[in-house]
């Protein structure tokens, strides 16, 4: 069963379980196999989605809420590399 949401100011905020791929980075030099067999980093993010656009999504982990609000580990993704989202 879902978390209830979290109020800040005025607004409701709901946690979810981000699935999204990143990009993998090697400097090195390195054979064909070694290239051929690079992957994207499969990541897993518990944030709180604060905004969703046509093309992207914003979510925060942590936040202030004691008379100044204010909204920390945050960032915006692509939805492009959204791959599942689940609401926990």
């Amino acid at each position: 069963m879902p978390s209830k949401p979290i109020t800040i100011g005025e607004k409701k905020y709901y946690k979810y379980l981000i699935v999204w791929e990143d990009i993998v980075g090697d400097s090195s030099i390195s054979d064909e196999n070694a290239f051929n067999n690079m992957r994207v980093a499969t990541i897993h993010t518990e944030a709180y989605v604060f905004k969703r656009t046509n093309k992207y999504i914003y979510s925060f982990a942590s936040y202030q809420n004691d008379g100044d609000i204010g909204f920390g580990d945050r960032n915006v993704y692509p939805k492009s590399v959204i791959k599942k989202m689940t609401r926990i």
